[in-house]
């Protein structure tokens, strides 16, 4: 894990400060029950600061660091490293795309991942690979992936109802 928050350090998704762009919403989070979830690992790295707890998907709960907003990279933990890409693992498969979760507060989201500079692409694919080799760190990805996909599934129902068919089912738009 140390060796992916190493990875990290000096890379960021664009060239220069993203959160110029957005006025730094990851960091300005207004939701109580919000935060950045640690890697296995990373508590230990966050003595000192508020670290709260979320109910994960299948194993129990997992702790959400908080800051005020202000934090140095080097003391960020890997989900802030990363985002707005996030490891996944499906069908023992490592890959790394768009974290959905952060449509609600990344603008970058919309345009993919082909916006984000290609060094922190690869950095990020990288650090995956590694955390991949620590079993606690891949039954976490693998946790997280599950969980990413059931918020999604939610959200995505929330949008197509019955009544509504799904984008692939609609007739073809024919112009007049």
């Amino acid at each position: 894990m140390l060796r992916a928050r190493e990875l990290l350090l000096d890379v960021t998704p664009l060239r220069g400060d993203c959160g110029k762009i957005c006025g730094r919403a990851c960091c300005e989070v207004s939701d109580p029950d919000a935060g950045m979830i640690l890697f296995p690992g990373e508590e230990t790295l966050f003595t000192g600061y508020k670290l709260v707890k979320m109910t994960g998907v299948s194993d129990g709960e997992w702790p959400l660091w908080r800051c005020d907003g202000t934090c140095e990279r080097r003391d960020r933990p890997l989900a802030c490293r990363v985002a707005p890409l996030t490891p996944t693992i499906r069908n023992g498969a490592v890959s790394v795309e768009m974290d959905r979760r952060c449509a609600f507060c990344c603008p970058l989201v919309e345009f993919g991942v082909s916006a984000l500079s290609e060094d922190f692409v690869e950095s990020v694919r990288a650090a995956a690979f590694i955390l991949a080799e620590d079993p606690a760190c891949r039954a976490f990805v693998e946790n997280q992936t599950k969980h990413l996909d059931m918020v999604c599934d939610i959200l995505l129902s929330s949008i197509i109802s019955p009544e509504r068919p799904a984008p692939d089912e609609r007739p073809p738009f024919e112009p007049d």
